[in-house]
C-alpha cells in the first residue's frame, strides 16, 4: 500500500474548507438550538450579518436542490470570491480569479 501523508491530508482539508463558500453548506432545517450553543463564540459565515437581504440565501426545497447538478452560492459569497465585497479578504483585485456564473432563470424571470 502507498504511504499516506496525514499532515498533507489535514492541510489540504483545511485549504478546501477555507476556500469553500459558506453558502454552499446553507441549511434551512438545522436545529437552531444546537447551532446557537455550538457557534456561541464563532462566526462561520458573513451571511449571518448581511444587511442586504438580496445578497443572502433563501430557503430552497430539498427536492429542488437534489435535482441540481452543482451547488448554489449566495450573491454575497460571489462578490467575496470576486473581491468586490466591502469586507473581502484582499483589497487588491486578483487577475487570476476565474469564475463561471450560470444564470438558470427562465426567460420570464429576467429583469
Amino acid at each position: 500500500m502507498p504511504e499516506i501523508d496525514i499532515q498533507r491530508c489535514v492541510q489540504d482539508s483545511i485549504k478546501i474548507f477555507c476556500s469553500t463558500p459558506k453558502s454552499i453548506t446553507y441549511r434551512v432545517h438545522e436545529n437552531t438550538n444546537l447551532k446557537k450553543s455550538f457557534e456561541a463564540n464563532m462566526k462561520f459565515s458573513k451571511s449571518d450579518s448581511t444587511t442586504d437581504p438580496d445578497l443572502a440565501m433563501v430557503p430552497i426545497p430539498t427536492t429542488e436542490l437534489k435535482s441540481e447538478v452543482s451547488p448554489r452560492i449566495s450573491a454575497e459569497d460571489l462578490l467575496d470570491l470576486l473581491d468586490l465585497s466591502p469586507d473581502s479578504r484582499s483589497k487588491s483585485r486578483s487577475q487570476s480569479i476565474k469564475i463561471l456564473v450560470i444564470d438558470i432563470r427562465s426567460c420570464e424571470e429576467y429583469p
